[in-house]
This record gives structure tokens, sequence and C-alpha cells, in this order.
């Protein structure tokens, strides 16, 4: 059973393009374009009031390296497994053990969080 964070509008189709692009059709009938999939390591977060970019904590609010997702990334985010869709997020916060390939995924209660706890995680970077 998949655990959805933003709904059910979850990936049901993907097209690569040679250059490591492509894009996303989703169970909506939306699509959208992607620059890059990647693989992080994500954990998971909540509470607090606002995020180093200065935004307010929120769902799609995540935190990562800046170093390799500068703030304002557009990313859609779902683990290897396909059990968890974060769904689209921001970059927009940091922390001091996010480093390299590392996303801080921040949800809505501390129980959603513990729930989540660490997976891999595929990561789109949107164009």
């Amino acid at each position: 059973m998949k655990n959805f964070l933003f709904g059910i509008n979850y990936i049901v189709d993907q097209h690569s393009d040679k250059d490591g692009g492509g894009y996303l059709t989703f169970a909506s009938g939306d699509t959208m374009a992607y620059d890059a999939i990647t693989t992080c390591n994500a954990t998971a977060y909540s509470g607090g009031v606002a995020t180093a970019s200065g935004y307010p904590v929120g769902v799609g609010n995540i935190a990562v390296d800046p170093s390799v997702f500068p703030y304002g990334t557009r990313m859609y985010v779902e683990t290897t497994d396909g059990s968890w869709v974060y769904g689209m997020a921001v970059a927009r916060d940091t922390g001091g053990a996010i480093k390299g390939h590392k996303l801080d995924l921040w949800f809505t209660s501390y129980g959603e969080a513990c729930a989540f706890g660490r997976q891999d995680c595929t990561v789109y970077v949107l164009s």
C-alpha cells in the first residue's frame, strides 16, 4: 500500500530522453518535465517555524544540501520501493546533517515523520 502525502497525484508513466531528462505523466493526466533523476537518502522531521531560507515550514518545503540542490530547486520525491509518495517539493531548508545527496522531508506530525523514518528516494529534479 502506498502512503500519499499530497493525495493521489502519483506518477503513472515516465519518459526519458538521451540527455537524462524527460517528462512524467501523473494519474491526473498532467505531465511535467524533469532535467535529471537521482537517488537520495531521506529522513523526516516535523515542527519548527521557518526554514533556513525564510519560508514557513510546511509540507513540500524540504531540507537539502544547497551545494547539491540550490534553494528553490523543484523536485518530485517518492521512495525507491514505491511505498511512499511525498510528491512535489521545493529545496527551502538545510540542516547540519544534510550533506550531499540527503534530504529531510517535512511532515505535519511527529507520528508521520516516525512512520517514514529513513528511506532511499527517487528524486526527479523538475525543469
